[in-house]
């Protein structure tokens, strides 16, 4: 095995720099990018190609066991930003939506957010506050079977 501190891997180096600068493959302004790459790779020392090789694997890998989380928290993220636009009729009664602490409810009053956003971004709305919102908005029909869940 070929270890990058041993001469032949300081050779292999080399001579990927030498291929590189002495202008074969990159001289040529209409080479395509593909035969640049492809010069570039065969000229790398064989544990590179390798480690290369055994890094896109895993990559691929990755990238195929994490694709479903990666689709829900893309949904997720849609669904936020659609619960973020959600407006807040002007008079709502806080005192009405089942569940809000005391605090929340003060607070609510006082700012009178235009938003569900705007409501979860005051200091001391939780989470749990704000699905109750929304819980209250559809139940009251403020928020239609297309509006965020």
């Amino acid at each position: 095995m070929v270890r990058p501190d041993d001469a032949a891997a300081g050779d292999a180096g080399e001579r990927a720099r030498r291929a590189l600068s002495n202008g074969s493959a990159t001289a040529r302004p209409a080479a395509p990018a593909r035969d640049r790459l492809r010069h570039a790779w065969s000229a790398l020392p064989g544990w590179a190609r390798a480690w290369r090789r055994r890094t896109w694997r895993e990559q691929v890998e990755i990238q195929a066991k994490y694709a479903g989380y990666v689709a829900q928290q893309r949904e997720q993220i849609e669904r936020d930003r659609a619960r973020e636009a959600t407006p807040l009729p002007p008079d709502l009664d806080y005192d009405a939506v089942a569940g809000l602490s005391a605090e929340v409810r003060e607070k609510l009053a006082a700012q009178r957010p235009a938003t569900v956003g705007q409501a979860a971004r005051i200091q001391g709305v939780t989470p749990a506050a704000v699905s109750l919102l929304l819980v209250h908005l559809g139940r009251r029909g403020l928020v239609g079977a297309a509006g965020p869940r």
